[in-house]
C-alpha cells in the first residue's frame, strides 16, 4: 500500500471512451466498482487519438517532466500500488 508522501504525490484521473458503449453503462461500471476517482467521459475518442492508445484500458502514467509510461490491458490494486511506488520511487 502507498505510505505517506508516495501517496500524496499521485494524482489519479479515470477517462472512459464510451465510443464502444455507453455514458450510463460508463456511469454503471463506476458505480459496480465503487471507484472514488473522477471519470472523465470520452464520448469523441480524442483522449484515445492524442495519446495513440492501442487498447483499453491502458494506463498512462506521467512523470514530473511529464515523460509517459504506458501499461496496456486490466490491472489489479496490487499491481497499480506496485507500479506507482517503483515508478515514483526513481
Amino acid at each position: 500500500m502507498l505510505q505517506g508522501g508516495l501517496l500524496a504525490a499521485v494524482l489519479v484521473l479515470a477517462v472512459h471512451a464510451t465510443q464502444q458503449d455507453t455514458v450510463y453503462e460508463a456511469v454503471n461500471f463506476q458505480l459496480e466498482m465503487k471507484m472514488k476517482t473522477p471519470v472523465y467521459f470520452d464520448e469523441k475518442g480524442e483522449a484515445e487519438e492524442y495519446f495513440k492508445l492501442k487498447s483499453i484500458p491502458t494506463t498512462i502514467l506521467v512523470d514530473q517532466d511529464g515523460r509517459k509510461h504506458f501499461i496496456y490491458g486490466p490491472l489489479e490494486k496490487t499491481e497499480v500500488e506496485g507500479l506507482l511506488e517503483a515508478y515514483l520511487s526513481r
